[in-house]
């Protein structure tokens, strides 16, 4: 079996183990983008109110020109009870009126996110986000703000709900706890996951290498090697594709097997009985010229007969062998018509009687009157019966009788047309072969191509009719086969 340096194995179970760590890491990162998200919306939802409870208590401070130590004295106390919040006074424009820090590092607030937030009807479902006023970080932060009036002019206390230092302290935390998850969701993942993918993995595989394994064995020879995987998925179509495949291949490999063994059977046929009339004419031709420089001209005319009846016996060979390799010749299509069956058999019968009667055997036509016409190949149908009938003829023994019958059972569709005689008989176990090219049965004393039945049989075959036959030692042997009735019937 070939061994595969990077295997489909190998090549998916690299590929599961890179998605897997894809997806863990992406999982890891969206994980930690949301959580923090969660927590600014939650954060933001529970200090909803905070500035504007605040803004209650200071306004006092806010009515007339503001009271900035106060004010940070008051942010002071604030922020000692929520020490996570930063609150800040603002105008209209986000610059800071008052903040706990003296003004250097102090940044303007940014009022677009201060409107969306006090254009909200009920609790946002995303965090909005606004300025971190004080520090170098200047990163988007959740908060909280309500309108106030300072010394007649309108301003914002701004509450960023988590200051910077408490930010840090928070995500210093959490982000190590959410690291420590992650990287237990990671492993998990990586050890789960993977294991459980890599042991399908490894089924399917297998399953694949065992197909790969089998394909390998039938190119390597072995024909009958099939897939046995018992699955109804896309492997399984797979398996059982292959098997048809391979079903058909088999019988192709047979068959030309068949073809090739028929062919070297054809050959030694064809030069065992081509050699026995080439070899009578060639002896009967030295014969003659021997005769004929001795003066004995009578007896060199009789060697010359002999010759020719050798050479009629050749051609009849090659007219044998001719005609059933156009019947074997694929694409060879039967020229069916309507004709009178009796009328047939009864010229076959005179043409015949004269080869019967000089045999000394009967020779007789059983058919009734007035039968309808069939359906067939009149000269296929013709060279059939000519042959049964020669080869009954010559396997009978004198005194014997041959019978051609053409008889239709009541309602029938089709005529049977049979050709009984009294001789020899054929071997029951050599009745499968008897339409085999170039087969003659054990009882046959006589000489013959050995190809009239493979002729007949291959005759009636190509019309979409059958051969038949019945036989018994010393008592006979019957053919016979059926033709359909013409439709104008």
């Amino acid at each position: 079996m070939i061994k595969l340096p990077w295997s489909i194995h190998s090549r998916i179970a690299h590929a599961f183990l890179i998605v897997t760590l894809f997806i863990a890491a992406a999982h890891t990162g969206a994980f930690v983008y949301h959580w923090g998200r969660f927590n600014d919306l939650g954060l933001q939802i529970s200090g909803w109110q905070i500035s504007v409870h605040l803004a209650e208590q200071l306004s006092p401070l806010f009515e007339n020109e503001p009271d900035k130590k106060k004010i940070r004295e008051a942010f002071a106390d604030y922020t000692f009870v929520n020490p996570g919040a930063e609150p800040y006074l603002i105008d209209s424009k986000g610059r800071i009126l008052v903040s706990r820090y003296q003004p250097n590092n102090i940044w303007p607030v940014d009022m677009e996110p201060v409107h969306e937030f006090l254009a909200q009807e009920g609790f946002p479902t995303e965090p909005i986000y606004g300025t971190q006023p004080w520090g170098t970080h200047h990163e988007p932060v959740p908060f909280s703000v309500a309108p106030v009036t300072v010394h007649g002019e309108k301003g914002y206390l701004y509450i960023v709900l988590e200051s910077a230092h408490s930010r840090v302290v928070s995500r210093s935390v959490g982000d190590n706890a959410v690291l420590q998850l992650s990287i237990w969701f990671y492993v998990s993942a990586l050890i789960g996951g993977g294991s459980i993918g890599l042991g399908l993995l490894y089924m399917l595989s297998r399953r694949f290498k065992h197909l790969t394994g089998i394909v390998q064995e039938f190119k390597e020879g072995d024909y009958r090697r099939r897939a046995e995987i018992p699955s109804r998925d896309e492997l399984g179509m797979y398996a059982s594709t292959f098997n048809e495949m391979a079903d058909q291949i088999e019988e192709q490999v047979q068959r030309l097997e068949s073809t090739d063994r028929t062919r070297r059977e054809l050959v030694a046929g064809v030069s065992h009985d081509l050699r026995a009339p080439l070899t009578r004419v060639r002896a009967n031709i030295e014969t003659a010229r021997m005769e004929l420089s001795e003066g004995a001209a009578e007896e060199g005319l009789q060697a010359l007969e002999r010759s020719l009846l050798a050479c009629d016996a050749l051609n009849e060979l090659l007219d044998d062998l001719f005609e059933l390799s156009k019947l074997d010749a694929d694409g060879f299509v039967a020229n069916v018509e309507e004709f009178s069956i009796d009328e047939l058999l009864d010229g076959l019968l005179m043409r015949l009687q004269s080869t019967a009667d000089e045999s000394g055997i009967s020779l007789r036509l059983e058919a009734a009157e007035g039968l309808p016409l069939v359906v067939g190949d009149l000269r296929l149908v013709s060279r059939a019966v000519s042959n049964l009938i020669e080869n009954a003829i010559a396997y009978t023994k004198e005194g014997g009788s041959v019978v051609i019958a053409a008889t239709q059972k009541q309602t029938s569709p089709e005529i049977t047309v049979s050709i009984s005689d009294t001789g020899v008989g054929i071997p029951e176990g050599e009745l499968p072969h008897i339409f085999d090219r170039f087969f003659r049965a054990s009882t046959t004393t006589k000489d013959g191509s050995g190809l009239g039945l493979a002729i007949a049989q291959r005759s009636m075959a190509v019309q979409g009719s059958r051969l038949h036959v019945k036989s018994e030692v010393g008592m006979g042997t019957t053919f016979s086969f059926s033709l359909p009735l013409s439709a104008e019937q």
